[in-house]
């Protein structure tokens, strides 16, 4: 997991020199976590379409030796020792969410709680499998996000829908809705928040 922190941290370096608002947000970030802090690490769990779509992802990063495939590297590397979590619980009636819940996880890295202790971060990573929809949702939480594995396409506010690669950085303003659909690929994606690390996502169905 610490080699995992650091790949992140030189990826995170990186974006602090964009010059936008996902740069400011990297900035911010590195300016509160403590990378050399303390580590709790959770027991590890695996969700079946992690097993089958986590190896996938990671080879489908960016180019040997940039930061990014270092971060997909790591993760892989330390594959056995992440707890993976899925979400929504509270939407399993509804089909699309159901459906959805089989093919999403996530893994924390940074939050009050841990595995990175940091009062006022949250970071982790998300696996989507191929062709999943995730609807459109909001919450007050600046949301960064940065690709690490394979290609999505993502749907903010009124913008058109775009396709995001390996490497990329962009950032969803406070309570914006966005969507995600990754098509014959896994997507491997990092993000975190800067503020209002207890707001609730909500999915907006209207």
């Amino acid at each position: 997991m610490q080699n995992l922190l650091f790949a992140v941290k030189e990826l995170i370096a990186q974006g602090v020199t964009q010059d936008d608002e996902t740069g400011e947000e990297c900035r911010l970030l590195m300016s509160r976590v403590d990378w050399a802090g303390q580590l709790i690490l959770p027991e590890p769990a695996s969700l079946s379409f992690v097993e089958d779509n986590l190896e996938a992802a990671c080879r489908l990063s960016g180019s040997e030796g940039s930061a990014v495939r270092a971060v997909a590297d790591a993760v892989w590397a330390c594959s056995g020792q992440l707890c993976w979590h899925s979400m929504y619980a509270h939407y399993e009636d509804e089909p699309d969410m159901a459906a959805f819940r089989r093919t999403y996880g996530y893994i924390d890295l940074i939050s009050p709680d841990g595995p990175l202790i940091c009062p006022d971060i949250y970071m982790g990573m998300s696996l989507q499998g191929p062709d999943a929809f995730y609807p459109p949702h909001a919450h007050k939480a600046v949301e960064t996000y940065v690709i690490i594995g394979g290609k999505g396409d993502w749907k903010r506010g009124a913008e058109p829908w775009r396709t995001r690669s390996p490497g990329e950085f962009f950032l969803h303003t406070s309570g914006v809705r966005h969507a995600t659909q990754s098509n014959d690929e896994p997507l491997l994606s990092l993000a975190f928040w800067t503020s209002d690390l207890n707001s609730p996502i909500v999915i907006i169905r209207a």
